[in-house]
């Protein structure tokens, strides 16, 4: 299929700058996160976030054929994955705030952590009018802010705790530990909530899509501090189902401290066995939204449902 041009948007200078001093008060607020995200180690922070994205191509290459039927605008795109690696400091200082006041972490992350991947799609939806017309539109965008958060939280996890620990040493079980076939759930995450909300803007709250938007939001909320509450078994549990048949092959798997082959391949197998397992509930709606969003693009009804005025056509983006 070939790409097909976008309309022409506009960009509401007035909620531009609402949105500007808003973030720059939740920076400010949250300046000293970034001092330690940034600024501790910043050597290893950016070899961090430079290994994740190279780790996460495979899924930024997923997101980009999805993207291809009706590309989004090149400034949008990137900027989806750098927003949400530049905003995740203001999370994290919010959400620990919310966690050291008695909120237990499972029940609080997957409402913050959501929401912030959520960001630049209801970002662009409200500054962009005419930008996100389409169910795949949402799934993209949302798709970008979960990589975008994967990217950072490597790269955090390696500063802060990782590399004062084990120095670059620590890679060796970082990289494995959290690759997963080149994804990681904080995309499919990302991607499922976009894809409910795509389907609540593209139709603007019409034909049910108001209750279908949340229930899925919903469920990736709950998916996350599933993940959180008892993922941590899952690849462990994994491991144990692959002991038999790595004996019967001749492989103790008990070994694997002093191979570390053996090891970095056990550590992969976990993660792409958390990240099948987890994430059972939310794989049939990720294929409902791929279908359903494709089979609108093939019919030709992405723009279907936003009005005729909504749209100035003829003017471009301004900054």
């Amino acid at each position: 299929m070939s790409a097909v041009a976008r309309p022409p948007v506009t960009f509401r200078s007035g909620r531009r700058w609402a949105i500007a001093a808003a973030l720059l008060a939740g920076a400010t607020c949250a300046w000293p996160t970034y001092v330690r995200y940034f600024g501790l180690h910043p050597g290893p922070m950016l070899a961090g976030l430079a290994i994740a994205f190279a780790m996460y191509l495979p899924s930024l290459w997923v997101i980009g054929r999805l993207d291809r039927a009706e590309p989004e605008p090149r400034a949008a795109f990137w900027g989806a994955i750098l927003f949400v690696v530049l905003f995740a400091p203001i999370t994290s200082r919010v959400m620990h705030a919310v966690i050291d006041a008695g909120a237990p972490y499972w029940a609080v992350v997957g409402p913050f952590e959501e929401t912030t991947k959520l960001l630049p799609l209801l970002l662009l939806a409200v500054a962009v009018p005419g930008i996100v017309t389409s169910m795949r539109d949402g799934l993209v965008y949302g798709a970008l802010g979960g990589l975008g958060f994967a990217i950072v939280e490597f790269g955090a996890n390696f500063a802060l705790s990782g590399y004062p620990a084990s120095g670059w040493a620590d890679l060796a079980t970082a990289i494995p530990g959290r690759w997963a076939l080149g994804t990681e759930s904080h995309v499919i995450w990302g991607a499922t909530a976009g894809a409910g909300l795509g389907y609540l803007l593209a139709r603007r709250g019409r034909g049910g899509s108001v209750p279908i938007a949340l229930g899925i939001v919903a469920l990736v909320m709950a998916t996350h501090g599933f993940n959180d509450l008892y993922g941590k078994y899952v690849g462990p549990l994994s491991l144990v189902l692959l002991d038999g048949p790595a004996r019967a092959a001749g492989v103790d798997l008990g070994s694997s401290d002093a191979h570390p082959a053996l090891a970095a391949a056990l550590l992969a197998d976990a993660a792409v066995a958390n990240t099948l397992v987890v994430n059972l509930a939310l794989w049939p709606v990720l294929l409902w939204a791929w279908r359903r969003s494709g089979r609108e693009e093939r019919d030709g009804t992405v723009h279907s449902a936003v009005p005729a005025g909504s749209l100035r056509m003829g003017e471009q983006v301004r900054s």
